[in-house]
């Protein structure tokens, strides 16, 4: 009698996903802390809020990118690191409470939303994408975590409407800019096989003369020379794409940031408080970011357009240079405009002493002198509003040893102005 022998199930694949739900959480966490205290430290004046906000965005990408299984203990790791450094801070309880409560709630907005709208993977280098992150992550999110923390802010009996908009701008800029970088530095680290010492030199050499330029910018209080950085920011765009155009508005944010925090630069002639002039240096940044990042955006898209189309005809050519059969493409004027290989199996002669001269004799009607077929191509052009010149692709087929069989003459015309192709099959 065989004996039936139970095993219990392998749990170390849910221990592991565990595991590193918790790792990551614990990670995630202690960046927040240091972000959130830094950011305290440097840039609280005389308000309950930093003018800088770095923190939020760092979790948003994480998670966007690391993709937990359970974002439970993620959530609660950044509720309490958020608590302790508000209250590190000397904030009252009640208000470090409400006040981590705004983060986390910014944090998970923006991340579900984003999910939502974008999908489990997020392409920066797509326009639809990176509008999407930015209405959710830059707009919504920071909308609800405002409101909420108006609450602790009007307890002290500032003005409701400033100290709202002061968290809302603080928040929504930094998500703005520093949530696409991240998620542009973490998909580069993923393919940096792909650049190659000459392109490394090349980015450097841009990014440095970049940052200079933007060191003279703001090394001066005398004019107002802030309109020279967005052009660098558009060379950035086109020579360096998504990723270069990041990292340079970062370093334009880490330079600008300074200066103006050691009262030099063009925007201290803004004539209003340090933090009112840390906001306007923020709205720059961000600017300046959505100048560039949706330019380096859409080129990357004709880049991937240029390549699926030059790979297309790519194969179309390995089809037509390896068939049987012979192609032969003439226009209206009865002159071969294509050639395929096969040529010399059916006609003897090579494709290109064919090009630019008429069909072989006794082969194809010339259509310039088959008044039948011209009239029946003019008015299938007629038919759908097209304008000369017309193409003609002809098929001829081998058979029998060398044996022109006609079969069929295919007329494609392209409407130019909506690039429709036309097609009509007439026999001979």
């Amino acid at each position: 009698m065989d004996q039936l022998t139970l095993r219990a199930p392998d749990m170390a694949p849910d221990t592991l996903r565990e595991g590193r739900n918790i790792w990551i959480a614990c990670v995630a966490a202690v960046l927040f802390g240091v972000l959130a205290y830094a950011s305290i430290a440097i840039s609280r004046y005389d308000g309950p809020i930093a003018s800088i906000w770095l923190p939020n965005a760092m979790p948003v990408a994480i998670l966007l990118r690391a993709r937990l299984t359970n974002d439970i203990p993620y959530f609660a790791a950044i509720f309490v690191s958020s608590t302790s450094v508000n209250m590190l801070a000397d904030f009252p309880t009640f208000e470090a409470l409400i006040y981590a409560t705004a983060n986390l709630v910014e944090i998970i907005i923006a991340t579900m939303l984003t999910r939502r709208l974008c999908g489990e993977t997020i392409n920066m280098e797509s326009m639809q994408d990176l509008g999407k992150l930015i209405i959710a992550a830059g707009f919504i999110a920071p909308l609800a975590s405002a409101s909420i923390a108006l609450i602790g802010l009007s307890r002290d009996g500032s003005d409701p409407f400033s100290v709202w908009l002061s968290w809302y701008l603080t928040d929504g800029l930094e998500m703005i800019v520093f949530v696409p970088l991240l998620l542009l530095l973490a998909s580069s680290m993923s393919k940096k096989h792909e650049f190659g010492s000459s392109e490394l030199i090349r980015t450097f050499s841009i990014l440095s003369a970049g940052s200079f330029c933007t060191l003279l910018v703001f090394s001066q209080s005398s004019y107002p020379l802030l309109f020279i950085i967005p052009p660098i920011v558009l060379i950035c765009a086109f020579q360096l794409g998504s990723l270069g155009t990041a990292t340079f508005v970062l370093l334009v944010s880490l330079i600008a940031t300074y200066m103006t925090w050691l009262g030099t630069g063009p925007i201290n002639l803004v004539a209003a408080s340090m933090q009112t002039r840390m906001h306007v240096m923020q709205a720059f940044v961000a600017a300046s970011f959505l100048t560039g990042l949706p330019v380096s955006a859409i080129l990357a898209g004709r880049e991937r357009i240029t390549e699926d189309l030059a790979q297309s005809e790519r194969q179309l050519a390995l089809l037509a240079d390896n068939i049987t059969d012979t192609v032969l493409r003439y226009d209206l004027n009865g002159i071969c405009t294509y050639a395929s290989a096969s040529v010399i199996d059916v006609l003897g002669e090579i494709s290109k002493r064919l090009l630019a001269i008429a069909p072989p004799r006794g082969c194809i009607p010339m259509l310039a002198k088959n008044s039948q077929l011209r009239k029946r191509t003019l008015l299938a052009a007629r038919a759908i509003k097209s304008a000369l010149p017309i193409d003609v692709s002809l098929m001829l087929t081998m058979a029998a040893q060398s044996i022109l069989r006609q079969n069929a003459l295919s007329l494609k015309i392209l409407k130019r102005g909506s690039r429709k192709a036309w097609s009509c099959l007439l026999a001979m």
